[in-house]
């Protein structure tokens, strides 16, 4: 067989195989799960966000302190909450992820945040089923022992800080345990998408010298069926393992191919 054909029908192969994976990978079904934990925050002022030019300028918002851990009070009931571990209370001691939103008035939203994180922690909105699509996020980081707040648009796994006027936090840092509670706009629009409302929670580096954020590792991800609804539906999000798995194939069916066309030349 001529080595050309062969290379063409490898390729061919690979990028079908591309194709399936990615659609295998957001069209799969999600799998419905319970939400059974719930914080208790602060009353706070009102976050807005205004992009800028320069992203490395913007400095944290020092965070008042937190005089009461965040907890599972009022799950389900009050506020809506997010968790991983669903058994996580963050008023222990124990390494967990937690996540709560209660609407003040609409498009206000007090959020509470807690989760392990030598860095930062972040929660961010997406208004549709891919994160990093230049999704709202809003992150607490340790800087030295306190508190440091910043809001950001994330492309990727890269955070692009935005300004914040007129904001409010409270938060504390135990060891590695970040927590904070503040006020933010939702916008309308994430707030009525109903299957596509993706909430995810994310940690990474912050060096406070330059106040720069490394990019964000997801701890985990839900689908919210209505972010005011305390007891809403929420199910899993599509895991990245997928994306991983089809970029590896690919490139063993393309290093393959190349090695039997060179073999039969």
């Amino acid at each position: 067989m001529d080595a050309r054909l062969v290379v063409t029908v490898l390729f061919v192969a690979a990028v079908a195989v591309n194709t399936a994976t990615a659609q295998a990978a957001t069209t799969a079904p999600p799998t419905t799960t319970n939400v059974t934990t719930n914080a208790t925050t602060t009353n706070v002022t009102t976050a807005t966000t205004v992009p800028v030019t320069s992203s490395s300028q913007i400095a944290g918002i020092p965070a008042a302190n937190l005089i009461t851990s965040l907890s599972t009070s009022g799950c389900g009931t009050q506020q809506l909450c997010l968790s991983q571990p669903s058994s996580c209370d963050p008023s222990t001691n124990g390494s967990c992820y937690f996540v709560s939103a209660q609407q003040q008035n609409d498009p206000i939203y007090q959020f509470g945040l807690s989760g392990n994180s030598l860095g930062y922690i972040a929660v961010t909105l997406s208004l549709d089923s891919t994160l990093g699509n230049n999704d709202t996020t809003y992150i607490c980081a340790n800087s030295s022992g306190s508190v440091q707040f910043f809001s950001a648009f994330l492309n990727g796994t890269t955070l692009n800080k935005t300004t914040v006027a007129n904001t409010v936090v409270n938060g504390s840092v135990n060891g590695n345990k970040i927590q904070c509670t503040f006020n933010a706009t939702v916008p309308t629009q994430t707030t009525k998408v109903a299957s596509n409302m993706r909430v995810a929670v994310s940690t990474g580096s912050f060096n406070s010298s330059d106040n720069s954020l490394g990019p964000v590792t997801f701890q985990f991800n839900r689908t919210v069926a209505n972010l005011s609804n305390p007891n809403s539906t929420v199910t899993e999000g599509t895991s990245n393992h997928a994306i991983t798995l089809q970029h590896s194939l690919t490139q063993a069916l393309l290093i393959i191919g190349v090695v039997l066309g060179l073999a039969v030349l």
